[in-house]
């Protein structure tokens, strides 16, 4: 590190990024989840139908449900009675870029 008047040069940068945040926050705009945090069913709507599959990801990324989407659905109810409690993400996978959404089973 160098000083020179006000202005302190510091020889290397180091920038980390916190995954679970961009995890959560990556792409979720077009996916509403509700209720959430919810006990046993969420309900799922999405503006874009060209999604084939959809996975629940623990918070340590393996998948506990994944299930076929049939063609032309963009709302889901899906079943997440029989998953212990805690913070999960959707994941929705098809012809376009995966989305991701965060939700919480109580």
């Amino acid at each position: 590190m160098a000083t020179s008047g006000d202005v302190i040069y510091k020889s290397s940068l180091s920038i980390t990024e916190d995954v679970s945040s961009s995890i959560a926050n990556a792409n979720n705009t077009e996916i509403s989840i509700s209720p959430n945090p919810a006990s046993s069913i969420i309900n799922v709507k999405f503006d874009n139908n060209s999604y084939s599959y959809y996975s629940i990801i623990d918070i340590t990324g393996k998948a506990l449900i994944k299930e076929n989407i049939n063609t032309g659905i963009n709302t889901l109810s899906i079943d997440i009675s029989e998953i212990a409690k805690g913070t999960y993400f959707l994941k929705l996978e098809g012809n376009n870029n995966p989305k991701l959404n965060k939700f919480i089973k109580r």
